[in-house]
């Protein structure tokens, strides 16, 4: 039984409605009946009825009559004629202005009757899940989306709320819809009820960066024929069944987001942080808020300062920077690593280019995932990048660094781009090493220059004879190889002069110096040259 179907029959003879009864009940729970027009038009005005059955020749109104006027006022229903007698210009009529679905001839047979109602019903949901002006899929249809995605075991999935909070009527919905469409990179999953849109996504995508994109095409609203503005919200599916039930409450109680935009979480609060997060670093990627800081090398025979890494930081509104692990894992969960590299390498290259004289002999290292390694992107990236801010000259004092943890499967890429980079005169370290699996094979199968071991050994030498076996033998492989080695981590002058014992090139860490911000490093190695040419 279809329990959501609502179904009019109308007739002025009752045996004929009870018979009619008698055949739908079975199928259909909410049957309702009138034996003339006007009766029909009144039960029309207390349920949402979705079909009405009607005889045709009726004392007053008939029924093609009846058909055009609920038309009129009710378009979304769906009409039959069942009758006897009737007239072609009356059936024609009803089929012109009345949107007559079907004219079906008394005495009915039960199977067609059934088989043409369950037709209609078909057709009304096709219907219902199209928006017959935009062309887009409904809220109906949007709820069924839904369902179907909280079936999945794994359902990571966000609906963005595009809301336009004042009454505005078809026409600049139309200019909503068409400016959305033009925005979005996909409108398969954009859904419109009225003055709302809805676009669902997969919460790994770059969602974020469309929602930036649709902001500031907001703001610039008149030139697209925007007169309002719309708000925006994002939720979990998890939380739509409540969202869905008022979207005007889910607003009123929801968190922003961003403080200089109308964007705001109306899911359950904790599933919220991260989004406010991933939303915010983004911004501050987009906005120049992420600046290198450098931490000097220190070579270990000569005490000279000789090189600097470049680490991220992040500028907080009150002055302050934020460390990475504050902002790494959302970079790292939403695949913004590259966007950050390439903040990096702009300001190493402009810092090496506007302080050459200051940076003499100077190399910076700058991490880069191996995926940007072994695709060629960090290559493309470094020669536009020096192209655009004609810092050419400063490649050669680049040094590269990748992570042991970072895989790279494909050796022979790896190598060739390896390679390609060396061309330009950049030193190529591998970074952490000893953390993975695989770093001996790294070893022998990709050219490095440098090779730095992981802090996390060098933390315990001169309390942990296991570590200081194997720090040595690390550094004696490494060297045995003809690559540099720089340990990191170094916070204590005992672990400074048993790495220098051992052979150690360079050392980094809190015992020579924290990263610097890049305001502050010229005066710290002019005061740093000046210890060392005092002795």
């Amino acid at each position: 039984m279809q329990a959501n179907r609502e179904i009019l029959l109308v007739d002025d003879e009752p045996a004929v409605l009870n018979a009619l009864k008698r055949e739908l009940r079975p199928y259909f729970s909410h049957l309702y009946t009138a034996t003339c027009a006007q009766e029909a038009l009144e039960i029309l005005q207390q349920h949402p009825i979705q079909m009405v059955i009607s005889d045709y020749r009726m004392p007053g109104m008939n029924g093609a009559d009846l058909v055009i006027e609920i038309n009129r006022r009710y378009p979304q229903i769906m009409s039959l004629i069942l009758s006897g007698q009737a007239d072609m210009d009356g059936l024609s009529r009803a089929l012109n202005e009345g949107d007559l679905y079907k004219f079906l001839l008394k005495p009915w047979d039960r199977a067609y009757l059934l088989q043409t109602i369950m037709h209609c019903f078909s057709e009304l949901d096709r219907e219902q899940e199209f928006n017959a002006t935009s062309g887009l899929k409904t809220l109906q249809a949007l709820n069924k989306q839904i369902s179907l995605l909280h079936s999945l075991a794994d359902h990571p999935y966000l609906v963005l709320i595009i809301d336009v909070a004042t009454s505005i009527d078809e026409p600049q919905q139309a200019v909503i819809t068409q400016h959305l469409i033009s925005q979005l990179p996909d409108t398969d999953n954009l859904y419109q009820e009225g003055q709302r849109w809805f676009w669902v996504v997969h919460q790994s995508t770059s969602w974020y960066q469309t929602l930036f994109k649709l902001l500031v095409s907001f703001e610039a609203g008149s030139e697209s024929g925007l007169s309002h503005t719309p708000r925006c919200g994002i939720t979990d599916i998890e939380s739509w069944s409540e969202v869905a039930v008022s979207f005007d409450k889910a607003f009123a109680h929801a968190i922003p987001l961003l403080d200089e935009a109308s964007v705001h979480w109306c899911g359950k609060t904790k599933d919220g942080l991260e989004i406010q997060q991933l939303l915010n670093i983004y911004r501050d990627l987009q906005q120049g808020r992420f600046v290198a800081f450098y931490q000097p090398q220190k070579h270990l025979i000569s005490g000279e300062i000789i090189a600097f890494e470049a680490l991220a930081r992040r500028w907080m509104e009150q002055g302050t920077h934020e460390m990475p692990d504050r902002f790494f894992p959302i970079l790292e969960k939403y695949h913004l690593i590259p966007e950050l590299t390439e903040v990096i390498v702009r300001d190493i290259l402009t810092f090496l280019t506007d302080e050459q004289d200051g940076l003499q002999n100077i190399t910076i290292g700058v991490n880069i995932p191996g995926a940007m390694l072994t695709d060629g992107s960090f290559y493309r990236l470094l020669l536009n990048t020096a192209e655009q801010q004609q810092a050419e000259a400063a490649l050669p004092r680049l040094s590269v660094e990748i992570t042991e943890h970072d895989l790279i499967a494909d050796f022979d890429t790896a190598k060739h781009e390896i390679y390609k980079l060396k061309l330009l005169g950049i030193r190529c370290a591998l970074d952490d090493f000893g953390t993975g699996y695989s770093g001996y094979e790294y070893l022998c199968e990709i050219p490095f220059d440098v090779v730095k071991i992981d802090g996390r050994f060098i933390q315990s030498l001169g309390s942990s004879d296991s570590s200081g076996v194997i720090v040595n033998a690390m550094i004696a492989s490494i060297k045995s190889l003809s690559m540099q080695v720089i340990a990191e981590w170094v916070d204590s002058e005992q672990q400074y002069q048993i790495l220098k014992e051992m052979g150690c090139d360079m050392v980094q860490g809190y015992l020579v110096s924290p990263a610097i911000s890049p305001q502050n490093v010229l005066t710290y190695l002019k005061k740093e040259r000046g210890r060392y040419a005092n002795g």
